[in-house]
């Protein structure tokens, strides 16, 4: 008998939730928005994050006003905006690929060179493109 395959869907909103996080187990944080790196300032809604001190995950909760604290997801998978390019170029990202969050910009891609964070796990290809484009990723936890 083998266990059923799940395919994920490619194409929907940034945020898109497939699989729900536990409620337990910490993976819900409460950090200051002054320690976040994300693509908008302030922080949006399911808006990838870098915290200062090297952990990742996606604001489920943004800011109330400038300098409020935001709750971010450590954990579960997303539908995410990617740019498929490492350090040199445009790149194919595979299904499976590491996606590294860009600790200045918060965009993810392929660029795992210094500055760039491990953000998550592919689970769709993209073709190799600098425009963003949404695919599911599974948030990595450290």
């Amino acid at each position: 008998m083998g266990y059923p395959k799940t395919m994920y869907p490619t194409g929907l909103a940034a945020g898109y939730e497939h699989s729900p996080a536990p409620s337990q187990g910490g993976s819900l944080i409460t950090v200051p928005e002054s320690a976040l790196t994300a693509p908008n300032s302030p922080v949006e809604i399911y808006d990838p994050v870098v915290v200062a001190g090297g952990f990742t995950g996606i604001c489920v909760t943004p800011p109330s006003g400038v300098g409020a604290d935001c709750v971010i997801q450590t954990c579960g998978i997303f539908t995410l905006p990617v740019v498929a390019s490492d350090d040199d170029s445009t790149a194919n990202v595979v299904m499976g690929a590491t996606l590294y969050i860009d600790d200045s910009t918060g965009v993810i891609s392929l660029d795992a060179t210094t500055g760039h964070t491990p953000y998550g796990i592919a689970l769709a290809a993209l073709s190799g493109s600098a425009t963003a484009a949404n695919i599911p990723i599974k948030l990595l936890t450290l």
